[in-house]
């Protein structure tokens, strides 16, 4: 039995506030960052990320709001 095919829409969003959170796994070398994207005006997720690198997990969440168009982002920094 197959699975049927997963679809998504993407629309342009002109600014999105992104955070991030670490936690970690039996020890602190074992840590697991989060990375997460809203929609700024909807508060709408728009990606998140989950990896066991800060960088990393910035990386993927970069590539996958890239088709989003958007112009600004908002941290907590």
């Amino acid at each position: 039995m197959s699975t049927p095919p997963t679809t998504a829409m993407i629309v342009r969003v002109d600014e999105a506030e992104m955070d991030e959170m670490w936690s970690f796994v039996q020890s602190k070398r074992q840590q697991r960052w989060l990375w997460h994207a809203i929609d700024h005006q909807t508060g709408t997720v728009l990606a998140y990320v989950l990896a066991p690198q800060v960088d990393v997990a910035l990386s993927a969440l970069m590539t996958l709001l890239a088709p989003f168009g958007i112009q600004q982002f908002y941290t907590d920094r």
